[in-house]
């Protein structure tokens, strides 16, 4: 019964962190990059809240860029991937500056 409850708590914790903590961060960083790398040209999307709206926005093909009031917009999905390869890029040349 201990384990099961130690489990649970621990996955809570884990679920607590990657959802809210590190995925947000991943998207305000892309949300940097975005804003720094085009110039202007592309814009953060924010996160549509309704569940329908976003799977007709992805079934029409609009999966990581739309355009709304002829400004050309990057999802919140792929702002936060870009994020994480930033982060990932980051952490390597981190890494590879330590060993090397």
């Amino acid at each position: 019964m201990i384990e099961l409850l130690g489990e649970f708590l621990l996955g809570t914790i884990f679920w607590v962190f990657g959802e809210i903590i590190f995925y947000r961060l991943c998207y305000f960083t892309g949300v940097a990059v975005i804003l720094l790398v085009s110039l202007g040209k592309y814009y953060p999307g924010k996160l549509i809240q309704n569940k329908k709206l976003r799977q007709t926005q992805r079934a029409e093909g609009n999966k990581f860029t739309y355009v709304k009031d002829k400004k050309r917009y990057i999802s919140y999905d792929g702002a936060s991937q870009i994020g994480l390869a930033f982060w990932i890029i980051f952490i390597l040349i981190l890494l590879f500056k330590l060993f090397v």
